[in-house]
């Protein structure tokens, strides 16, 4: 039985490997599946050159979804892919299993952790089953959607083959600034869950789980030897447990591996012991989930932090070494011109290295989708597109935010004290390569 793999174009100049369909293509590989990947961010996709597959999966984020819609169709009228089963994967049909069904032409949709349900569904196609046996799926049968009992969670990570990078060419990834000192690069997720409960994120799991530090130190070897130079930790919160981080850090210096990296966390997960681990482990950057310069919008996010534990986090990094950026939204519920200002103005005012601003948005799946939708808004199947979300979140605010978004990055980017401080830490090729990717993302922004 052939399988493809496609994730669908995401529309950005920084494509990242997709670690979730690599880690279903590693596992029907190693149970005997001919399988292959198609990444359409990185590959020209030409559909009559592809080997008539048996079953054809896809994964989406809703953002994504129309260009997974549009790629369905197109695979649906060629003779080489139309009779091939459809199935699809991530947060999307996760979260709407039965209005994906219904509103495209999947066949199947695969919900929540796909490496356990992707060998059963497999498994029951090829053998002719009952899918109304396959746990963690809906799919369609005489005009109805069946959706499936849930697939048990993964509690062991570690179970989990090692990923077989052999499947992807790493090389045709680019890391989006201010990471990438070295390159090639290549990300990992160490653990899944999160037990906050911030209203704009979509809660697929709430429980932690992490692999062990000899499983994550066994990897990162394998790719250290596969020639990779930089790793990006994509966990959601890195350091949700401190011990298993000083841990890890200190099985990155006994085992001497001289790998720069990166991780994401949340302001209240550090303290400057841990930070001065992860430093002397090569960690040079970390992302922190900022998110607003207001304390009630802060509240209104469900953030659980302070003004001040953001304060105190940065200062403690800066003291430590390590280069920061803070995340930010612009729009949220409640926002007005001055909570506006003052989120613009608070990554000059923590000292943090880098800024990343972005309009808060209602994905399905989240609080804030529940909030918006009981003010009229609604998600748009035919484009992937959100609406301009002042007029749903904030009736009352008449700025545009695309045009709040553009003038946040010039205010913080443009000035003169960052331009001097990027230009007097040149300190090697590298350095200059991080400032010049980020001057080049910054035209486009502000363009």
């Amino acid at each position: 039985m052939n399988i493809l793999l496609i994730n669908p174009p995401q529309n950005t100049k920084y494509p990242q490997p997709p670690l979730g369909l690599l880690s279903i293509a590693t596992i029907l590989d190693k149970i005997g599946y001919g399988v292959k990947i198609l990444d359409a961010n990185v590959d020209v996709v030409d559909i009559n050159r592809i080997t008539k597959p048996d079953i054809i999966g896809m994964t989406a984020m809703s953002p994504a979804i129309y260009n997974a819609i549009q790629l369905l169709q197109k695979l649906n009228k060629n003779d080489k892919t139309k009779d091939a089963i459809k199935v699809l994967g991530g947060p999307h049909a996760t979260i709407l299993p039965k209005e994906t069904l219904e509103k495209t032409d999947f066949d199947i949709v695969v919900m929540g952790e796909g490496e356990r349900t992707i060998i059963e569904l497999v498994n029951s196609i090829e053998s002719h089953g009952k899918l109304k046996n396959v746990r963690g799926i809906a799919f369609k049968e005489s005009g109805r959607v069946i959706i499936n009992k849930s697939q048990e969670i993964i509690e062991d990570l570690d179970s989990l083959p090692m990923l077989d990078y052999n499947i992807i060419d790493f090389k045709k990834y680019r890391p989006y600034p201010p990471h990438g000192r070295k390159l090639p690069f290549m990300p990992l997720i160490t653990s899944r869950g999160c037990p906050y409960h911030c209203i704009y994120c979509t809660k697929i799991f709430t429980k932690y789980r992490c692999m062990s530090v000899n499983r994550i130190i066994e990897e990162v070897k394998i790719l250290k030897e596969r020639g990779i130079k930089e790793i990006m930790f994509y966990d959601d919160s890195f350091t949700l447990d401190k011990k298993h981080i000083l841990d890890l850090c200190s099985k990155f210096v006994e085992e001497k591996i001289k790998l720069p990296w990166s991780c994401e966390t949340r302001v209240n997960l550090i303290d400057e012991e841990l930070l001065k681990t992860m430093k002397g482990a090569g960690c040079y950057l970390i992302s922190y989930g900022v998110e607003s310069g207001d304390e009630d919008i802060l509240k209104i996010l469900k953030k659980n932090v302070t003004l001040e534990q953001i304060k105190n986090a940065f200062a403690l990094t800066k003291k430590c070494n390590i280069k920061t950026v803070a995340y930010l939204m612009l729009g949220c519920p409640h926002e007005t011109k001055e909570t506006i200002k003052k989120t613009i103005s608070f990554p000059r005012e923590i000292g943090a290295d880098f800024a990343q601003f972005s309009i808060c948005t209602p994905f399905p799946g989240t609080e804030l989708y529940n909030i918006a939708s009981k003010s009229g808004f609604k998600f748009d199947w035919a484009n992937s597109s959100y609406a301009n979300l002042n007029s749903q979140l904030n009736p009352n605010l008449n700025e545009d935010l695309r045009q709040a978004v553009k003038k946040a990055y010039k205010e913080f980017y443009l000035r003169k004290d960052f331009i001097f401080s990027a230009l007097s830490s040149f300190k090697s090729f590298d350095d200059a390569k991080i400032y010049l990717n980020g001057f080049r993302m910054l035209l486009n922004l502000i363009k």
